[in-house]
């Protein structure tokens, strides 16, 4: 059985291009797909995943599904909006 190839970019293609500083990670047409909120906080973190993209190849080896987790921004910031409706008796949405 061959593993499924998971890479910390999302343009597998590309990361050859990312590597060498022909692109920059924040101009990987495919950022979107990572959940992060922006193409500038996609190249800070594409940085520093590479145990995570192992991580995901090994579960993936063992039959996980690929579901991707909620974006931290947007995570933190409906946390953000419920913390601030219940200190002001507000409903958030």
């Amino acid at each position: 059985m061959i593993p499924p190839y998971f890479g910390q970019w999302e343009s597998a293609e590309r990361i050859g291009d990312i590597l060498s500083g022909a692109l920059a990670a924040g101009d990987d047409p495919l950022w979107p797909r990572s959940g992060a909120g922006s193409a500038a906080e996609y190249a800070i973190w594409a940085d520093h995943l590479c145990g995570v993209a192992c991580l995901r190849m090994a579960l993936g080896a063992r039959g996980a599904s690929r579901r991707r987790a909620p974006s931290t921004s947007r995570a933190t910031s409906r946390r953000a909006a419920a913390t601030s409706c219940s200190r002001t008796g507000t409903s958030a949405g």
